[in-house]
């Protein structure tokens, strides 16, 4: 089997991309969204479609595929809007996953908010602490968002190495 070249752009400059994230980041997520539809979450991801100004997402693919996604938000979590800013909508397809696609993106998000002169970036995560822990991220608190425990994150943020 040929390795993967994969490349991180911003989705802005692969909008072709916001159908398939949409539909897998919809089945994922449906828990937390209940009755919201495909377009709804098409027009979430199209409010991403931002280079300078947040929120701003970026795309983990090669030449035809997407592989994953993760964003850097202004907000990101109900009642904790004076924290900012986030890392959110991490997302790999299944059939990706445990080849650092995740990682990658995250660290591009990581970078970014570096060159941004962030100090402290945040996320919330319901089930994948382990995997943001081996990253660097630490717990400071715990919440229930839409009846679901979640863990809340913080971390410096990290240049790329």
């Amino acid at each position: 089997m040929l390795p993967m070249i994969t490349k991180v752009s911003y989705l802005a400059e692969r909008p072709d991309f916001i159908p398939a994230l949409a539909a897998g980041t919809l089945e994922q997520w449906s828990g937390l969204w209940p009755g919201r539809t495909l377009e709804w979450r098409i027009d979430r991801l199209r409010a991403h479609l931002n280079r300078r100004t947040l929120p701003i997402a970026w795309v983990i693919h090669d030449d035809s595929r997407v592989f994953g996604t993760a964003a850097l938000r202004a907000r990101d979590f109900e009642g904790l809007d004076h924290l900012t800013p986030w890392l959110g909508g991490v997302f790999v397809f299944p059939e990706f996953r445990g080849r650092g696609m995740g990682r990658t993106v995250c660290m591009t998000v990581e970078s970014e908010a570096v060159r941004r002169g962030v100090t402290t970036l945040y996320l919330g995560t319901f089930d994948n602490r382990p995997w943001f822990e081996s990253m660097g991220w630490r717990v400071f608190d715990q919440r229930t968002l839409r009846g679901r425990s979640c863990d809340v994150m913080q971390k410096p943020p990290q240049t790329s190495e």
